[in-house]
């Protein structure tokens, strides 16, 4: 490369196109000059996406073993059971990778993940979305007294169909804040308002932490509504966060990046940087902790 020539585009691929890798997608067109993308490629089963690929000048691949070498970085956005043999495949390509919550489907999944990507030197950032959110960056309540959480989270799909995914894709999000917030282990795990098998799925978790801080997570899977929210009550004063899409816009100052995009922005950086990204597989790993807690608390098997 001769002096003061550009360096050359990082080459990113995008693994999955359901609903969050579409928005990936749009995401990595608002950053293809500021960051100096490539976006190389688009992966997914549905030969139908080649579409997507065409529209993103991407070349379109049916599977991760198709990719070509030049790639760079990989977001991985497919379902959640195939995490650890897609993402255990492009780490041994030498790939970095931002790979959606959760990372995997349990924590020993999850830690095998975070051993082989520092056995590779590659990045591995964690999809945890809510933490690009204005609502979590500008904020953070006072723990120094036993504080009071209420976590509530619903969608309106009927994907989730067991209590256990209902922890590991959704209330995940609110476990990952609390592992955020609090890092520490709760002292007791317990459930309530369970409902399992049909078109909804829902349940209450109530965690006791050291300190006296509680926490209740309210959890529904097709929902008449969605809702996303958490407040926190400690020393008298209140707190309030809302972590929709639409919240995101009105507290996103003019020019500043939306949750998604913050995120591969950072994703991006710690690419070229070779840094450890903020959320990282520690942050996944803390959640995770969190969540079979939660799982392995619950009546019956999950």
């Amino acid at each position: 490369m001769g002096a003061g020539s550009e360096p050359r585009p990082l080459s990113l691929a995008l693994v999955g196109m359901g609903r969050q890798g579409r928005r990936h997608l749009d995401a990595a067109a608002r950053l293809r000059d500021s960051e100096n993308i490539s976006l190389t490629a688009v992966v997914d089963c549905d030969a139908a996406c080649a579409d997507l690929a065409a529209e993103g000048g991407a070349e379109y691949f049916g599977d991760v073993s198709d990719l070509p070498a030049d790639i760079d970085a990989c977001v991985v956005a497919t379902p959640t059971s195939t995490h650890l043999s897609v993402a255990r495949f492009l780490l041994g390509r030498g790939i970095d990778l931002l790979v959606e919550k959760p990372v995997a489907a349990s924590y020993a999944q999850t830690h095998a993940l975070v051993r082989l990507a520092a056995h590779h030197g590659r990045i591995l950032q964690v999809g945890y979305l809510e933490r690009y959110h204005p609502s979590f960056t500008n904020t953070r309540p006072d723990f120094s007294a036993p504080a009071e959480i209420l976590a509530e989270r619903s969608t309106r799909g009927d994907s989730i169909r067991t209590l256990a995914d209902l922890v590991r894709e959704l209330m995940i999000h609110d476990l990952d804040i609390l592992a955020t917030w609090l890092d520490c282990t709760p002292l007791s795990a317990t459930w309530s308002a369970l409902r399992e098998g049909g078109r909804e799925t829902r349940g209450t978790l109530e965690l006791l932490f050291a300190g006296g801080h509680r926490a209740r997570l309210v959890a529904e899977s097709g929902a008449h509504t969605v809702v996303r929210r958490t407040t926190v009550k400690s020393h008298d004063r209140f707190w309030e966060f809302e972590w929709s899409p639409g919240a995101a816009a009105i507290q996103t100052h003019a020019g500043a990046d939306d949750p998604i995009t913050a995120q591969l922005r950072a994703f991006v950086r710690a690419v070229r940087d070779r840094c450890n990204p903020h959320i990282d597989g520690n942050s996944a790993l803390r959640a995770m902790r969190l969540a079979e807690k939660a799982i392995h608390a619950l009546p019956t098997a999950a």
